[in-house]
């Protein structure tokens, strides 16, 4: 047999020491070394490849712990702690269980290196320990490979095949074929599906008996709860180009603050759209298109069936929806009275953030209409729009937390908001506003018509105060 060739790592140490840093004083104390060694790091280099790592080792020899294996090069002083064992000078390794903060988990690491090391390692002095020695706890039957890994985590930014590939051809890691991506894929949707309808179940069960204890049931004992809904579409649409193929809606407790029930709706399917304009039959495959309607109209349809279905999935009644301004989606549950039998009619809390919001943005609106002078256009500020805002909210919570909440209350107090926020302190009450002075540089502006405008708009926020007084929001809801 010829000779063997002996392997050389393809980065020397002393290129180490020039490409990733300057080595770190050598009286350093050990076992701060040892210790950096254990953490793990990034790695630099060509060929990468990932490492599974034990969740615990046994000494073996003079060094003995698999992580030493896998550090990474960045460091040149982690390098030299791997070495540490093979003086017997020094100081002898401790126990990963002495030393803190040791990770488990997975590594990029330096194929040549991990190599090289586990050369060095496999048979060694002064104890003659083979690498066979060493112990190990692997990881469970449910710790996902790392393949399942990388194309769950693609998925949850929002990537998909493509993307991972540039990424991995950025790290110089090797990369699964097409085919395997999509079987990975399909399993994981399909595990996925299942883990979230168990967990909507889990937050329905929570509700219901939050409900019950509270008393909050129908004439026929099925539990009554508050709900938060919202949606959101595949291209954003907002106030403009409402021409989506695809959008998801959601139904969230309002106690647990989980989601009930979750629907998607697809006006396209690739697969399809390709026959059609081929004038091909469609083979068969799994078509996800299931809506024909409007884009605007997919979060309703989606809303609407969860009521439908509330009952028998979950065998809940949403008696009050929390909802933001749009009126189609409740006006559509009117209509199909979902809880007739029970005798129950939903009611709807309109969301606090967007009431204020939009009445700020009507506000700031009549900043820049031309129908108005400019010297009265301009004391719409926005400092003025914050007084008012802040007021409200002020008035909300004052009035929530009265014993006897009253709605009358609220509406009278809303009335008079726009007045502070405009230097007008003469209606002001204490809780909010200590000032009663008046503004006279400001005397021809309450008499304006755009001053009308501003008591008209005032008057529209105040109308919700039914909504208002229960200071409730649909944040939660808010689907990004």
């Amino acid at each position: 047999m010829g000779n063997k060739q002996t392997y050389k790592p393809r980065t020397s140490k002393k290129r180490l020491y020039a490409k990733n840093g300057k080595r770190l004083n050598d009286t350093r104390n050990k076992k701060e070394r040892l210790d950096e060694a254990l953490e793990g790091g990034e790695s630099s280099g060509a060929n990468l490849h990932t490492l599974e790592m034990v969740e615990e080792a046994r000494p073996c020899g003079p060094t003995g712990r698999l992580e030493d294996l896998c550090q990474p090069l960045n460091d040149a002083s982690r390098i030299d702690a791997l070495a540490l064992g093979n003086n017997s000078s020094r100081t002898p390794p401790l126990h990963p269980d002495d030393l803190p903060g040791v990770k488990v988990g997975r590594r990029i690491i330096h194929f040549s290196h991990f190599f090289a090391k586990l050369k060095k390692m496999s048979h060694h002095e002064p104890l003659g320990c083979h690498i066979t020695c060493m112990d190990d706890k692997a990881y469970d039957e449910h710790y996902l490979p790392v393949n399942d890994c990388a194309v769950a985590g693609i998925i949850s930014i929002g990537g998909g095949y493509s993307q991972l590939e540039e990424f991995s051809a950025a790290l110089n890691l090797p990369m699964m074929s097409n085919n395997t991506y999509q079987t990975i894929h399909d399993v994981l949707s399909k595990n996925w599906q299942k883990v979230t309808q168990e967990s909507m179940d889990e937050a329905a069960e929570k509700e219901r008996n939050i409900a019950i204890s509270e008393g909050k049931v129908s004439a026929k004992g099925t539990p009554i709860i508050d709900m938060i809904a919202d949606g959101c579409y595949g291209k954003r649409s907002y106030k403009t180009n409402y021409s989506a193929l695809s959008g998801a809606g959601a139904i969230i407790g309002k106690k647990t603050g989980a989601i009930l029930y979750l629907g998607i709706r697809n006006k396209y399917c690739y697969t399809c759209d390709r026959a059609e304009k081929k004038k091909k039959p469609i083979k068969a495959h799994p078509c996800f298109k299931n809506y024909s309607g409007s884009s605007t109209g997919m979060e309703t349809d989606i809303i609407v069936e969860g009521f439908k279905q509330s009952i028998e999935t979950h065998n809940l009644i949403y008696g009050r929806l929390i909802s933001d301004g749009d009126s189609s989606t409740y006006n559509k549950i009117l209509q199909i009275r979902p809880y007739q039998n029970e005798g129950i009619t939903v009611e709807k809390v309109e969301c606090r953030n967007h009431l204020l919001r939009n009445f700020c943005n009507k506000l700031k609106k009549m900043q820049s209409d031309t129908h108005y002078p400019a010297k009265h256009r301009k004391l719409i500020t926005k400092k003025a729009i914050v007084k008012v805002r802040s007021a409200v909210t002020k008035m909300i919570a004052k009035n929530k937390n009265d014993e006897c909440p009253e709605v009358q209350n609220l509406f009278e107090d809303i009335c008079i908001s726009h007045l502070h926020g405009f230097g007008n302190h003469s209606l002001c009450k204490v809780y909010f506003c200590e000032d009663k002075s008046i503004d006279q540089s400001t005397n021809d502006f309450f008499t304006s018509a755009l001053w009308q405008k501003i008591c008209l708009l005032t008057q529209n926020l105040a109308g919700h105060a039914r909504s208002l007084i229960h200071d409730v929001d649909s944040s939660v809801g808010q689907i990004k």
